[in-house]
This record gives structure tokens, C-alpha cells and sequence, in this order.
């Protein structure tokens, strides 16, 4: 996941600042009440995540 939190089409890898523009920026963004509410609501807790 955390490789997915990189923006790739950027020289600098710009970092997303949250993750509804992480979600957003990967056509996901209808699923960021979801993350939220499952308690991802930090990047950090994201980078966390395992299937």
C-alpha cells in the first residue's frame, strides 16, 4: 500500500497529504466515508494496512 501512496507521474514522488487525496488521485474516492469509517484516517494507518 505504501508504494500506492507515492504519485508517480510527479519527478519529486509527491506524497498525498491525506487520504482522501490518495483515494481520489486512484479513481477510489467514493470509498473514502468507508475508510473512515473503518477507522483509516491517517495515511499512516494506511501504510498499515495487510489483506
Amino acid at each position: 500500500v505504501s508504494n500506492l501512496l507515492v504519485e508517480h507521474g510527479s519527478p519529486e514522488g509527491c506524497v498525498f497529504r491525506s487520504v482522501e487525496e490518495w483515494l481520489e488521485a486512484i479513481k477510489m474516492g467514493r470509498y473514502t466515508e468507508l475508510f473512515m469509517e473503518s477507522g483509516y484516517t491517517s495515511l499512516e494507518v494506511v501504510t498499515q494496512m495487510t489483506l
